[in-house]
């Protein structure tokens, strides 16, 4: 572990995340003849897939991984700008917040903020861009001043041209068409407010420990977030 990668693993408090918002079914073991639903709960660095010979066999189909992680990490971004259809939760699900392991985004090749956001970093991750380089953020944005604040689910990356961060998002504002050594900054990007956390498959960051159930990003979805689509704050 080099000096760069100890600093950011360690600059921001360490939380239990877990995501409830999905359950799963089972036969009412007395009766034999309902079923009944338990909640899942999901520590959310799990959500994030490291090694998944799916993603990897896509990397290598479309020509993903390039010469430097910066090249890597745009075409990534290109890929699911132009692949994955934006459908909120309410739509895809039935549900209000629903989030998706990227195996079952590629295969749907639908979801919402957080399931392209979600897919980007493992994309990023299985094309060998090291894991303190890539996170995904949960937070507020805004599309103007005067504009309302609302919910949204982004990957942010530590880029290598001059090893700043900045926003890789597919579906809120974003610009698969600039450089990433050519994106803002995120600290300088007014449209990105408050971060509520962190995380990515290694590391969970906030200020306190979340349980993400039913409503969160989705209590306040912004409808920019998709095309037709209807905390102390902390900074990668």
């Amino acid at each position: 572990m080099n000096d760069l990668e100890k600093y950011w693993n360690g600059k921001y408090p360490q939380q239990r995340i877990v995501y409830t918002g999905r359950s799963m079914s089972k036969i009412c073991l007395a009766c034999k003849n309902h079923t009944l639903s338990d909640k899942l709960i999901i520590d959310v660095r799990t959500l994030v897939s490291s090694s998944d010979i799916m993603l990897q066999d896509l990397i290598v189909h479309n020509k993903l991984k390039a010469e430097s992680n910066d090249a890597t990490m745009l075409r990534i971004q290109k890929f699911v700008v132009r692949h994955l259809k934006y459908v909120g939760d309410d739509a895809n699900q039935g549900v209000p917040e629903y989030w998706q392991f990227p195996f079952e985004t590629i295969q749907t090749q639908i979801g919402d903020c957080e399931d392209g956001a979600i897919l980007i970093a493992s994309l990023a991750l299985n094309a060998g861009i090291p894991a303190f380089r890539v996170r995904v953020s949960a937070g507020m944005v805004q599309s103007a001043p005067t504009a309302p604040e609302g919910g949204h689910g982004y990957c942010t990356y530590l880029r290598e041209s001059d090893n700043q961060w900045t926003v890789i998002d597919w579906c809120y504002f974003q610009n698969s068409d600039v450089e990433v050594s050519d994106k803002p900054l995120i600290v300088d990007d007014k449209r990105y407010k408050e971060v509520w956390f962190s995380f990515n498959n290694n590391f969970a960051f906030a200020h306190k420990s979340f349980d993400i159930g039913t409503r969160l990003i989705s209590l306040t979805r912004l409808s920019a977030c998709g095309p037709g689509s209807s905390s102390t704050a902390i900074r990668p």
